[in-house]
């Protein structure tokens, strides 16, 4: 009884808190100096998209004059041009009431997390008001109306959600998120799982190591998967999702055929009486965090952010449509070659084919996802340099989890092919060790440590370089210790490592045709004879000056502390690690000696990649802090240490709930809308001039705003090719990449209105003009290209569409004679 009085009251105080509003700060309260002065029988308001359900209130920040009187009537409607209320309410001014934020309440809306609305409200008195603003950028999901006409400001405003309707929605979220974890496991774990379990010797490995190594092998089956068949001319479309999880699931119930639930039973009850009882609970805890908070800060996200994720996203719609690998790129952009490292577009396809999302929201949450997979697969690796201390891939998990803020980071630059390479790579690095160490073993690992090793180099091509720098060090401490061993196991060691590298080299041979030839070919030809001097490399290690922006502090004292205690000690594995980093920080440096490749490698790409080893090194250091104690008997390693564990893993979920940085996002809500009405009111030869900039000094362009994304949200052509095809793929014409970029050239120096701009517009047979949300300025340090003042009144364009601060506009079309 005394379980049920504590529970009924908390739900007492749970609906007696729903009474008071949960407001949030959606908006950066960034005020200008200069108000909105809203008079008698006229309105003002803000588009805006709730971030919860239950909205029960918007909050304004206005000023009444002090003569004003009268009321303020309040609307919410679904979007500007709506003409039913949704909500109404309405408030009384007072003459002396001074500035601040004035709430218009109504009854609650269960459904209104990620819908877009319009509130508005109109003054009826004497007097006027001033309504408090900022300025356009202030805002993603919306703009300041007067008289609803937009602005480019933002109303400062606020959003009360009842908190009832709120913690519903949580969990509503919560269920959503089960089930993607649900669809994951099945494409992430199965396969793998089913491997491991017909494949490796019995009793050998923990449950979290199967599951790691799971993740590892799965995510690298399918790259070859869509290779090696379309080597053979068949493409399965929805089968290469649904083929792997049916035969993995048969496989797994026909090899776990005798197992029956009174045995479950049994062993659950001496895992709990058990000492790995609290590490893996601790475990599961964290993995719960890593994926709990992977999947709440992208769901208000409209599409994956930044420039990288839509060339993501539109390599997976062309696998999607062609039902595997292509060649064209049509009807999309004029390509017709794919040299790209395609592992993680085959991932997320068959995501996308399983869950039935198409390639956008696909992209979105299967990245996701895979973030909290690239901390997972850390845990064997670090229990194998620990000696099988679990605590130690506890560690290491937190440590890549949610300590640090890589991989999580990657959300906002779309980083997704490295994080894929990255989520194999100590798998294929443990396999390599248990091809060498294991007798048992050493068979079945050289042959998943190829295919993993094909898999991971598809994914990413930088991966083979991190792999060799990190099994290098290995290998030669390892002879170091173990060069008495007889000549005839020596023989078989070297062997196994010449298979494990040849059958990687054999499953990747057909991507060598699509190679060839290639721009990254020609690059590493020019690798090879390129003159680099250290001053041309001493821009990239300044780098290190940030170094904690990439390894936290607590992270690198720990690194630190175990490198110490592991040279004190004389532990070779945790201090082949530490070589590890040593010789990544220093594969740019190797295009001094022309080192095959090295030109292509980049600190910045090697710094955001430093979890890996420092995951491990710190998880070394939780293990033997663990182990230290336990032999000592202290109460630190049952109670203090997992609670010390918990701690760090709440508190580093806390913070990585803000790491979505707002400069990131180039597609919002007014975006979206924008494009359905392009879907709708432009011809399908419609081609569009959009924002972007030169990179790469001057020889590449990419996107600044949503109109980047046009082809892909509305099958019309821009003149912004995603980055991977414009660098690396063959265009059709010859000329079309080098025309894009210097037609960005071109405008950086004149305006579109002007008559050397109208004719290089109608040269590119350009019959409209985009400007997003972000107005051509997503990025860091980004240069406007063009703004809406340039079109704005000119003859030569007409302004079509308007809202929030997207505009459209077209060109006239008897400017050009040949269009």
């Amino acid at each position: 009884m005394r379980y049920w009085r504590i529970v009924g009251l908390l739900c007492v105080v749970f609906l007696l808190s729903s009474c008071t509003s949960l407001v949030d700060r959606d908006q950066p309260q960034v005020i200008s100096e200069h108000d909105l002065l809203l008079e008698p029988g006229h309105s003002s308001g803000q588009t805006f998209v709730a971030q919860h359900g239950g909205l029960q209130g918007v909050e304004f920040l206005i000023t009444p004059h002090s003569l004003a009187t009268g009321t303020l009537r309040f609307h919410l409607r679904a979007e500007p041009g709506a003409e039913h209320d949704i909500a109404t309410a309405v408030i009384s001014l007072d003459p002396v009431e001074a500035a601040g934020f004035h709430r218009f309440t109504f009854e609650p809306l269960r459904d209104s997390h990620g819908r877009y609305y319009y509130a508005f409200f109109t003054f009826e008195g004497t007097g006027a008001v001033h309504i408090s603003r900022g300025p356009g950028d202030a805002y993603l999901y919306g703009a300041l109306y007067h008289n609803h006409v937009p602005q480019d400001a933002q109303a400062v405003f606020r959003l009360a959600y009842a908190p009832f309707w709120t913690v519903m929605d949580v969990g509503n979220a919560v269920v959503r998120g089960v089930g993607l974890l649900g669809f994951a496991f099945l494409l992430y774990v199965v396969p793998g799982w089913a491997l491991l379990a017909w494949g490796w010797p019995k009793a050998t490995l923990t449950w979290p190591e199967q599951l790691a190594l799971s993740v590892g092998l799965s995510v690298a089956l399918y790259p070859l998967l869509l290779l090696w068949t379309n080597v053979i001319g068949v493409q399965l479309g929805a089968l290469y999702a649904g083929v792997p999880v049916l035969a993995g699931v048969i496989a797994l119930l026909w090899r776990y055929r005798d197992w029956r639930p009174r045995q479950g039973l049994a062993s659950l009850r001496c895992w709990q009486r058990s000492r790995v009882f609290w590490p893996d609970m601790t475990f599961v805890v964290a993995l719960g965090l890593i994926f709990g908070v992977r999947l709440l800060v992208v769901r208000t996200l409209d599409a994956p952010m930044w420039g990288d994720s839509y060339q993501h996203s539109m390599i997976v719609q062309l696998l999607v449509d062609n039902g595997g690998l292509f060649n064209s790129w049509a009807p999309y952009e004029p390509y017709h070659t794919l040299t790209v490292h395609v592992g993680f577009h085959t991932v997320v396809a068959v995501f996308a084919w399983l869950t039935g999302m198409t390639s956008i929201p696909a992209t979105l949450w299967a990245a996701q996802l895979l973030n909290g997979c690239a901390a997972l697969t850390l845990y064997p690796l670090a229990v194998r340099v620990a000696r099988g201390r679990r605590w130690a891939g506890v560690g290491a998990v937190i440590a890549a989890g949610l300590i640090s803020s890589m991989p999580a980071y990657y959300v906002n630059w779309g980083r997704y092919a490295q994080l894929t390479g990255q989520i194999i790579l100590p798998v294929v690095i443990w396999l390599f060790w248990e091809a060498v160490e294991n007798a048992k073993a050493n068979k079945i690992a050289v042959i998943l440590g190829g295919v993993t090793l094909a898999g991971m180099t598809l994914s990413y091509y930088r991966m083979p370089f991190y792999f060799l720098a990190c099994v290098g060090p290995w290998f030669l401490l390892w002879i170091g210790r173990n060069w008495k061993v007889a000549r005839s196991m020596w023989a078989g060691i070297f062997l196994r490592c010449i298979l494990f590298g040849a059958l990687a080299l054999l499953l990747f041979i057909p991507w060598f045709g699509a190679l060839s030839g290639s721009n990254l070919a020609v690059g590493l030809e020019k690798g090879l004879s390129a003159t680099t001097s250290w001053d041309m490399l001493r821009g990239e290690y300044f780098l290190w000056y940030d170094l904690f922006t990439y390894v936290p502090p607590v992270l690198v004292l720990g690194v630190v502390v175990a490198l110490v205690w592991a040279l004190k000690l004389r532990y070779w594995e945790p201090l082949s690690i530490g070589l590890w980093l040593v010789v990544l920080s220093g594969l740019p440096a190797a295009r001094l000696i022309n080192l095959p490749g090295a030109n292509y490698m980049q600190n910045f790409a090697v710094f955001i990649a430093f979890y890996i080893p420092v995951g491990v090194l710190f998880g070394w250091l939780i293990g033997q802090l663990e182990g230290m104690f336990s032999e000592r008997k202290l109460v630190l390693a049952a109670v203090v240490l997992p609670v010390i564990m918990l701690w760090a893993s709440v508190n580093g979920a806390w913070k990585q709930v803000s790491i979505v940085d707002s400069q990131f996002v180039m597609v919002t809500r007014p975006d979206t809308r924008a494009m359905d009405w392009i879907r709708d009111h432009t011809p399908a030869e419609a081609r569009f001039l959009v924002e972007g900039f030169r990179i790469y000094n001057g020889r590449s362009i990419v996107g600044a705003d949503a109109g980047w994304w046009l082809p892909l949200y509305t099958q019309r052509s821009n003149t912004m090719p995603p980055q991977y095809a414009l660098f690396n793929e063959q265009p059709e014409p010859l000329d079309y990449s080098r025309r894009m970029v210097e037609l960005v050239a071109a405008l950086e120096e004149t305006v579109p209105a002007s008559p050397q701009g109208i004719a290089l517009l109608c040269e590119e047979h350009i019959t409209h003009v985009y400007i997003g949300q972000g107005q051509g300025l997503v990025g860091a340090g980004v240069s406007q290209l063009f703004a809406p003042q340039d079109f704005l009144d000119q003859p030569e364009f007409d302004l079509v569409y308007h809202e929030d601060r997207v505009y459209i506009f077209t060109l006239n079309d008897d400017l050009c004679i040949n269009p």
